[in-house]
């Protein structure tokens, strides 16, 4: 189980951080390259018999840190725009369950609403089942459940079976 947390989190942090992480590692891999680079130059420098001038390798080292950290950051920037206008096309669109299940909701709402007035108009008590009912039935699925008087647990149903089962063998 703890394989599989770990590799929903793994898929859940490379959805949204791809860029970010691959950006990253990108970065790192460069200025290492960068710096092992620039340590063989002073190396190959100090062999060299009249000693060069190492002055404006540290010069360009730096210049390209410098833009390795622009176009990290100008990357992720754009990345980050892109992600926000592709969310904010989908918040447009709307969460079509969502909006399924509140208009269910409201709808529900409604007709129990329109049974409670149903009920305290009619006065006969057959008028109301046969009016009531099945307007609601269509568009409240708990009717049912409402209508009883009492509701039994999952346990109490299994005792009165057992109970029923000892009866029988009694009986027999």
């Amino acid at each position: 189980m703890s394989r599989l947390i770990k590799y929903a989190l793994t898929f859940l942090l490379w959805r949204n951080y791809k860029v970010l992480i691959v950006t990253t590692l990108l970065l790192i891999f460069t200025v290492v390259i960068i710096n092992m680079a620039h340590s063989d130059y002073l190396t190959w420098a100090k062999m060299q018999d009249p000693v060069v001038a190492t002055g404006m390798s540290f010069i360009y080292k730096y210049c390209s840190y410098i833009a390795l950290l622009v176009g990290f950051f100008v990357i992720n920037h754009y990345a980050n725009k892109r992600l926000e206008a592709e969310e904010s096309k989908q918040k447009g669109k709307g969460n079509t369950v969502l909006a399924k299940i509140l208009r269910a909701k409201e709808t529900a709402q409604a007709s129990i609403a329109q049974a409670k007035t149903a009920k305290s108009s009619k006065t006969s008590a057959q008028a109301k089942d046969k009016e009531v009912q099945p307007q609601v039935a269509t568009k409240d699925p708990f009717v049912n459940i409402r209508s009883k008087n009492k509701l039994r647990t999952q346990a109490e149903v299994i005792l009165e079976k057992k109970a029923a089962k000892r009866f029988d063998k009694k009986v027999k």
